[in-house]
């Protein structure tokens, strides 16, 4: 009975190694490529008719899957907005995030009139979870801009997916994505190594000069260009960011700023090659805390979104007097 048991648990134990060697590797490659993985469905609104499969429109006079223009593939979401210039997005419901959890939600998005793009997540179910939103200023220029928010989830469970604009006219998303981040110090060099040689150049943050025009210190400060049209605002941000961090942060002295921690990829990997633009005015409101660069600035800073998004992780610092 000895030899028998001993016989029956070496061959136990061997089967245990055999499946080891063999499905190691591949759930080693699954639990890595499982921080990559898109959590939306019909994200680039394939499937559907006139109504795309697993979306939801809100705000709109017409939303539809719209198969005569699309970023990649064969369609892309349209949102109509007539009359006066309003709030309308698709919402896409029951993505299930992790607490903790660092996100990326982004997309590709184009308007034929100017409109500002918002990405968001919602928490339905908590909300007190506070959410997160961005805006961006879109130009009519008949391209395809792509709008990312990285964010941290405040909550475990079933969360809401935004995407849509403040617009008056037809606006467009495709290629959505919200994938988690695998933030390890490893992971994200291999990350920038992979883009830096693919660009070339990366920034990672954006530092505005704005002194001598009388900048004050804000809750929402927004960037718009001499044209007038939004590059970045931090309307609707997270509550708890806005207290914690502000949309932006302050220097007094340029050094400081374009030194300034909050222009670094993350904690663990402080890779950090500011943008330095200088303000040409400030915008004429009550708050006086927000900022006018140059048609030939706005434009540069909407280039190199394309290659990171740095305004999607609110790496802004002013320099004021």
């Amino acid at each position: 009975m000895r030899g028998g048991a001993m016989r029956r648990a070496h061959w136990f134990w061997s089967m245990v190694l055999l499946i080891a060697a063999v499905m190691g590797p591949w759930l080693a490659s699954y639990a890595q490529e499982a921080y990559e993985v898109n959590l939306l469905q019909n994200s680039s609104f394939e499937l559907g008719g006139l109504e795309p499969q697993d979306w939801r429109a809100e705000g709109a006079a017409l939303a539809r899957r719209d198969s005569s223009a699309s970023w990649d593939g064969r369609a892309s979401g349209k949102l109509f907005v007539t009359g006066e210039e309003r709030e309308a997005a698709w919402r896409q419901g029951g993505v299930q995030l992790v607490s903790g959890g660092r996100y990326i939600l982004s997309g590709w998005v184009r308007t034929d009139n100017p409109a500002v793009a918002l990405l968001g997540i919602e928490w339905p179910r908590d909300p007190d979870a506070g959410g997160h939103r961005i805006h961006r200023g879109i130009p009519p220029d008949g391209k395809w801009h792509r709008v990312e928010m990285e964010f941290v989830a405040s909550r475990s469970g079933p969360a809401v997916a935004v995407a849509g604009g403040v617009l008056e006219g037809s606006l467009w998303w495709d290629g959505l994505s919200l994938a988690r981040v695998d933030d390890r110090p490893q992971q994200l060099a291999a990350r920038w190594e992979r883009l830096i040689g693919r660009y070339g150049h990366v920034y990672t943050g954006l530092v505005v000069d704005a002194r001598g025009l009388g900048v004050r210190r804000g809750m929402a400060p927004r960037i718009v260009d001499d044209r007038g049209n939004l590059v970045y605002a931090g309307m609707e941000a997270n509550p708890r960011l806005v207290i914690t961090r502000g949309i932006v942060s302050y220097a007094r002295d340029l050094d400081e700023a374009l030194r300034h921690p909050r222009l670094a990829v993350s904690e663990v990997y402080p890779y950090r090659v500011p943008l330095l633009v200088t303000a040409v005015a400030r915008v004429d409101d009550p708050f006086q805390a927000s900022v006018v660069v140059s048609g030939a600035d706005a434009d540069r800073i909407r280039r190199e979104l394309e290659k990171y998004d740095f305004l999607g992780r609110y790496a802004v610092v002013f320099v004021i007097d």
